[in-house]
């Protein structure tokens, strides 16, 4: 274990108030489990955000502060529909007329040209 790996576990020890001891260094199999996990996130294309993470980030600049914290994206479907839930009535029928914009936003970011359409479900 590398002199800055001891000091970053004993910091964190005396945060969690454990013993300090480092027990046994990494070895070579704990080394060969890293590289297997990063080849399956690079395979997999893990290290970028999906489409409903993206989406999530950007909630507020795509339906505005007033109505981000009234609804918001629930999942996308196979068939590329954007679920969003929706609180009363209200927010309902002012997102149905702002779907066209709302679809149109999220188009816009990168990675999110996957939503086709856009449905409204009241919590």
């Amino acid at each position: 274990m590398m002199k800055q790996d001891r000091e970053v576990h004993e910091l964190l020890s005396a945060f969690r108030s454990l013993p300090a001891s480092v027990g046994k260094p990494l070895g070579p199999d704990a080394q060969s489990v890293c590289k297997v996990i990063a080849e399956v996130v690079k395979k997999y294309g893990l290290e970028e955000l999906r489409p409903e993470q993206k989406i999530v980030e950007h909630w507020k600049d795509i339906v505005g502060e007033t109505f981000a914290g009234r609804c918001g994206p629930r999942r996308i479907t196979q068939d590329g529909k954007l679920i969003i839930q929706v609180m009363g009535a209200t927010v309902r029928q002012e997102m149905a007329f702002r779907k066209k914009d709302i679809l149109a936003a999220v188009r816009k970011i990168p990675g999110c040209r996957v939503v086709k359409a856009i449905s409204l479900v009241t919590s």
